[in-house]
């Protein structure tokens, strides 16, 4: 029997290798509409002109000042169909694999770029308002020598002045892949005014017709239930094979007991960062909406501090990317030792984090944050420079948290205006 299940699963191991472990889907102008964007409808100057060769695309823009705009952006949008409510589904997909060139024309400096997956949801979105679908992406930097970029879909994430702006509910905040109707590549926040050309070779998702872990289970329930059969056949010919089965259908409920615990601890880590260990937005907002969002006037203090370090492009360009994500674990340690155990640590973006301070009132969390400032520039750092942070912090009044997260979000952006290394303090208006 054992012998017959090992053949069984052998083949079925190698059909999977051949025909279910990996499936593409190849983004292409033959398929899709390409279309040049820029920032000209926000009233910016910025121009764009687009080439479709074949299945290549090559996005020639100038980025321009503007007094009506300051946050110039080029760049291509690629549309999946003619009815923008209609997408396709990506969420089986675990890989987006880019093969772009891009490159500032006027300078040898390495311009990043954004990539976005937006999703057409009838629940937050609105067909006529484009900004309504959900923005799920990263911004990175391309390297010369290596065009071609694999970007995990565990690796975007949605962006937080979409979920403000749009007044996004708690459930609704997670990244979403079911129905993408636009694919946008664009020029990175803050580039610089000047000329950038962007050559687009290939877009493609990689994923699996079967998801290994229902592979695996499948495996082994054609195990379990192959053996619960073959004890049950066996049982009425002797004692002994009584007591053999029933040996084994314990140590087949001990495993599932176990497989139960190992699910439980993959529950706890998709509510963690994987890098840092700290609380990831997904946790954070389930907290919020359990303890802050049932009652809009209840009379329970709820103080943020929100936590950017400084000049981090420059910490990682001069250290590198495995020496900045140990200065990032180290940051946190650092952060969770002034803590109390009722206060939450939520890393919200690459290097911001934010500190959530229940039963805690503004004058409280100004002086956390102030120690919290101190102790980040006295600290002596693992890769010995020193390290120092911009600080928000607010209190929630009679509002909905979003709005005490904007708050905070623009006394942080004061105190990077006014220096860095220091706390600002928004008030909530009565």
């Amino acid at each position: 029997m054992i012998l017959i299940l090992g053949f069984i699963t052998t083949v079925l191991v190698l059909l999977y290798w051949s025909y279910g472990h990996t499936k593409t889907m190849t983004v292409s102008p033959k398929k899709f509409s390409y279309l040049a964007d820029n920032d000209q409808i926000q009233r910016g100057r910025s121009v764009t002109s687009l080439t479709v060769t074949n299945d290549t695309a090559l996005l020639q823009c100038e980025l321009k000042p503007s007094p009506n705009f300051k946050w110039p952006y080029c760049g291509l949008s690629i549309q999946v169909n003619n009815d923008p409510t209609i997408g396709i589904d990506l969420s089986d997909y675990h890989t987006v694999r880019l093969n772009v060139d891009f490159e500032r024309l006027d300078s040898h400096d390495l311009p990043t770029m954004r990539f976005y997956l937006r999703n057409f949801n009838p629940e937050y979105s609105v067909r006529e308002n484009e900004y309504s679908y959900k923005y799920s992406g990263l911004e990175f930097t391309p390297e010369r020598s290596n065009p071609i970029v694999d970007i995990s879909m565990h690796d975007l994430q949605v962006k937080p002045w979409w979920i403000i702006d749009n007044n996004i509910a708690a459930h609704h905040s997670a990244p979403e892949f079911s129905n993408i109707t636009i694919i946008e590549l664009s020029t990175g926040a803050g580039s610089h005014y000047g000329e950038y050309q962007m050559e687009i070779r290939g877009i493609e998702f990689v994923g699996h017709y079967i998801s290994g872990q229902y592979f695996i289970l499948l495996l082994l329930f054609i195990w379990v239930v192959s053996l619960t059969v073959f004890f049950i056949v066996n049982s009425c010919r002797s004692h002994k094979l009584i007591l053999n089965a029933r040996t084994r259908q314990e140590h087949l409920h001990n495993l599932i007991k176990a497989i139960g615990r190992r699910n439980a601890e993959f529950t706890e880590f998709g509510y963690r960062d994987t890098l840092t260990g700290a609380m990831n937005r997904k946790a954070i907002w389930h907290w919020l909406e359990q303890n802050f969002e049932v009652d809009l006037y209840q009379e329970r203090d709820l103080s943020a501090i929100f936590i950017n370090i400084d000049h981090f492009k420059k910490i990682n360009d001069h250290f590198g990317q495995k020496v900045t994500n140990d200065i990032l674990k180290e940051f946190t340690l650092v952060i969770l030792e002034l803590l109390k155990p009722t206060h939450q640590l939520a890393r919200w973006e690459s290097e911001e984090f934010v500190v959530f301070c229940p039963d805690t009132p503004l004058e409280e969390a100004i002086q956390l944050a102030e120690v919290i400032c101190e102790k980040i520039e006295i600290y002596v750092w693992a890769h010995k420079s020193t390290l120092t942070a911009s600080l928000g912090v607010t209190s929630l009044g009679d509002e909905r948290t979003n709005d005490m997260l904007v708050r905070a979000g623009e006394a942080l952006h004061l105190a990077k205006h006014n220096g860095c290394n220091r706390v600002e303090v928004g008030i909530a208006i009565p």
